[in-house]
């Protein structure tokens, strides 16, 4: 604020004065943040000054804090799928959290880490396993991961266990 107003560019001049990282820095025409691709995903800091265009002794400095979003993938277990029949599994998103709420394919994107065996396939947009008739049949371990939309450098890695069995006629 410049003498309790909100201040504006027109009244202030901005400068960077420091960054934890070189990838967080302030765009002194705007006062935007800008957070650069590949930033690693942690708690930053941005500290600034502004000063009064008028009279340029009047300064003050801040520190702008910038809090990743947490995102938490956890491990699922599901109910076998039986080759004789097909089928799917709940979602991997049931249970995953995105900064604190149900991670969703509109928070969230989910990558399959694993291959899979023949006759299954993995809808990314969903996050649902899809067992064709006669798949092959196991217990087959699978990683997936999911990563902040705003931020794909920010993600979390979860497993399972797929377990395709003959039965269940």
């Amino acid at each position: 604020t410049l003498a309790g107003a909100t201040a504006t560019t027109s009244a202030v001049s901005l400068r960077e004065v420091s960054s934890s990282n070189p990838g967080i820095s302030l765009n002194t025409s705007t006062g935007a943040v800008s957070v650069a691709a590949g930033t690693p995903s942690a708690v930053h800091t941005l500290v600034y000054e502004i000063c009064q265009l008028a009279n340029l002794a009047n300064c003050r400095s801040a520190t702008v804090t910038l809090t990743p979003r947490t995102i938490d993938a956890v491990n699922d277990v599901f109910p076998k799928v039986f080759s004789s029949v097909g089928g799917s599994t709940p979602s991997v998103l049931t249970n995953d959290r995105f900064n604190n709420a149900p991670a969703t394919t509109a928070n969230v994107r989910l990558f399959l880490l694993t291959a899979l065996p023949a006759g299954v396939s993995f809808n990314s947009t969903n996050g649902v396993f899809t067992v064709a008739v006669g798949a092959e049949r196991g217990d087959f371990p699978i990683t997936y991961q999911i990563c902040e939309l705003a931020s794909l450098t920010n993600c979390d890695t979860a497993s399972l266990v797929l377990e395709i069995s003959g039965g269940g006629n």
